[in-house]
């Protein structure tokens, strides 16, 4: 896992941010507005919970979505993935 990444779930989109490099970051934006965010242990990835009760995975070097996962309505308010 790059240990100098940031990201944070913001009203409209997730906010990703290198700690090494002097920019703003990138937005990962969707339809839906995302409720939490985490990172993947020992990985590259994230894991954004949406308030439509999926979850989706994303490379975080990439911005590409990986996977959806349908919660089956349980919404996702936590995530922690070792």
């Amino acid at each position: 896992m790059n240990k100098r990444i940031i990201a944070s779930a913001g009203s409209d989109c997730v906010y990703i941010w290198d700690l090494y490099k002097d920019n703003q970051g990138y937005a990962l934006r969707d339809k839906i507005a995302p409720s939490v965010v985490g990172f993947v242990k020992n990985s590259k990835r994230i894991v954004v919970g949406y308030s439509d009760w999926n979850a989706k995975i994303f490379d975080v070097e990439t911005l590409k979505r990986i996977r959806t996962v349908e919660l089956g309505g349980i919404p996702l308010i936590s995530v922690k993935i070792d």
